[in-house]
């Protein structure tokens, strides 16, 4: 058998095409039509993670209180199946939404053991965010050409307020880091990114940008940088907001603000129904929601709604698929996983880099899962990327004597 070539044997090579990978990944979860690429980049860097041991960087994190959550709540959406009204739904469901963890975990916390690595891997995270960036602003152009009309509809951008609001502290965070010119394009990125957070018209969305930035100030509070960015982001909002044409801008935030049907039409019929079967839950998978939701809704006539949008909130979703147990889970995990992502995030706890690294993966949970995910559904496949950086990074708790 011919050697590989010196270059194919060097590792170096290997653990940036594993990162790469892992980057693919994060950004395709999030574009339409790309299910191919995603598939890609997550098999190679499953497929290099199992080569050479470093599989096994995962295992000592597996311990963690927050992994042994997740796995928990996990197992208990498996579990499901055997009490589900549609087995076949949940076990399909449970498979096509949780199969990722399993596979991103082992080359995710190998990722992470290099200093290196980390760094990539944040920037690639900031350039994902740029990424979303120029497809949104793609699609903008591509609808002003077509028909200006289509500017008034506010449901076509909502969707790209998920991935931008995951991607803005990564933004902050290579801000943060660089000096000179780089540092004001990194910056300048975070402020469109969070114009076009507003432009979405959705007030989940605000409330998440919102809470990254408490979580972020909060935690690397500078008056100097502080005043530099509010005065940049302040700007731009007020020249958006009055030279962009109206739908782009000023109709957007204007619908943002009107009231929602929310609480008669998604969130009460999802207490409702949690409350026929407390214990178990009907079985996870939103097809059974759906389909439990419009079998009721006729005949219900308090709910405004009456054609299912889905429980609108992460935590009513797994409360429904599990009872409250599940809903005791998800939010314990939630807070596990805060506080840890706060001791990483704390000051003089470990170099400044890996604690930038924590704070903007902490507040991209705040801002995606532990804000949006209460008032609207939010995708699950994003939550390992987050989680394995803050369980890695977390101090380990010091033993009394």
């Amino acid at each position: 058998m011919t050697p590989l070539p010196p270059a194919l044997r060097n590792p170096l090579l290997w653990d940036k095409i594993l990162t790469g990978g892992l980057l693919l990944y994060s950004l395709c979860i999030f574009l339409p039509g790309v299910t191919a690429l995603e598939r890609l980049g997550l098999v190679t860097a499953l497929l290099i993670s199992c080569t050479g041991g470093r599989w096994k960087a995962c295992l000592a994190h597996l311990r963690h209180p927050a992994m042994l959550l997740t796995i928990t709540l996990l197992g208990w959406f498996t579990l499901s199946a055997t009490w589900s009204v549609a087995p076949d739904i949940t076990l399909t469901s449970v498979q096509g939404v949780f199969k990722d963890y399993l596979l991103i975990l082992p080359p995710l916390f190998f990722m992470l053991a290099d200093p290196d690595r980390r760094r990539w891997f944040a920037r690639g995270l900031a350039l994902a965010g740029l990424v979303i960036v120029l497809v949104n602003s793609a699609q903008y152009v591509r609808e002003w050409l077509q028909d200006p009309a289509l500017l008034n509809n506010i449901k076509l951008h909502r969707g790209w307020g998920h991935p931008l609001v995951l991607f803005f502290p990564f933004a902050l965070l290579q801000g943060r880091l660089a000096r000179g010119k780089p540092m004001y394009l990194w910056y300048g990125l975070a402020v469109i990114e969070a114009m076009m957070i507003m432009a979405t018209g959705a007030r989940g969305a605000w409330l998440a940008l919102a809470m990254v930035l408490v979580v972020w100030l909060g935690h690397d509070f500078d008056r100097r940088r502080l005043l530099a960015l509010s005065g940049a982001g302040l700007a731009l909002v007020v020249l958006a907001y009055f030279m962009l044409p109206a739908p782009l801008f000023k109709d957007r935030f204007a619908d943002g603000l009107s009231t929602s049907l929310r609480t008669s039409g998604t969130w009460g019929p999802a207490l409702q129904m949690l409350d026929e079967r407390p214990v178990l839950g009907f079985g996870f998978g939103k097809p059974i929601f759906d389909q439990e939701f419009n079998r009721r809704a006729p005949t219900e006539a308090d709910w405004s709604i009456k054609k299912s949008k889905g429980p609108h909130s992460i935590y009513l979703e797994a409360g429904f698929s599990g009872g409250y147990p599940a809903l005791g889970l998800i939010t314990a995990l939630f807070l596990v996983i805060f506080v840890a992502g706060i001791r990483a995030a704390a000051r003089g706890r470990q170099p400044e880099p890996e604690r930038l690294l924590a704070l903007a993966c902490l507040a991209a949970f705040a801002g995606f899962y532990i804000t949006r995910g209460s008032v609207e559904s939010v995708q699950w496949s994003a939550l390992p990327l987050l989680l394995a950086p803050l369980v890695f990074l977390s101090p380990p708790r010091q033993r009394r004597p």
